[in-house]
């Protein structure tokens, strides 16, 4: 955790040096990410496999690029928590299986402004995943992969005060890695698990 820590205290150093251009906005956000789950079971051990789709939350730094007045990049590191909730029924009986996890996020997106008229925006971009510990330590037999890669699509729309600008912004979060692991009797019962996500965030950042 103290690595963690000081990741985000270098990450927000540097991002606040590199702001000194007017080329650059920094800021901050924070988030709640629903789980949109994709699963689908193989073999008979279990007769029907359900994941819940849990809230999360999580905050993080970002940087503006902008490049004219309808175009920004924006690269954003943050952490977000997360759990993972399974429900495994077989003919006599149903286990759920919980496990917490925590991931570093770095997403890149690019925002286009719809119109000059209007503070609407079109949010498109990635954003990789990467597990903060290995989920073996949550004592549970389950296990996935550490590692999430996403296509994000969104709307966000700026509102502009006298020293920042605050960002509400929805985007759907499309996982591209299967995330199921086959090396225990519930992993082998998964032939496939995607955890998109549904993501609301709120941006905070500079003129």
């Amino acid at each position: 955790m103290r690595q963690l820590y000081l990741l985000t205290f270098l990450t927000f150093f540097s991002l606040t040096i590199s702001a000194q251009d007017k080329k650059f906005d920094i800021g901050f956000f924070t988030e709640l990410t629903k789980r949109v789950n994709r699963l689908d079971q193989k073999g008979d051990n279990f007769t029907d496999i359900r994941a819940q789709n849990n809230i999360g939350f999580g905050l993080g730094t970002n940087l503006y690029y902008l490049a004219n007045d309808r175009l920004k990049l924006r690269l954003t590191v943050g952490v977000t928590f997360e759990k993972e909730t399974l429900i495994y029924s077989s003919s006599t009986t149903s286990e759920t299986k919980i496990s917490e996890v925590g991931f570093l996020t770095s997403g890149f997106h690019t925002i286009v402004k719809i119109s000059k008229k209007t503070p609407l925006n079109i949010i498109f971009g990635a954003t990789p995943f990467y597990g903060l510990k290995d989920n073996k330590d949550n004592r549970t037999d389950m296990d996935f992969k550490k590692f999430d890669l996403t296509g994000d699509l969104g709307l966000s729309y700026t509102i502009s005060l006298k020293t920042f600008k605050i960002m509400p912004e929805i985007k759907y979060m499309r996982s591209f890695v299967n995330a199921s692991v086959d090396n225990s009797l519930y992993g082998q019962s998964i032939d496939s698990y995607f955890r998109d996500r549904l993501n609301f965030s709120i941006y905070i950042f500079t003129h």
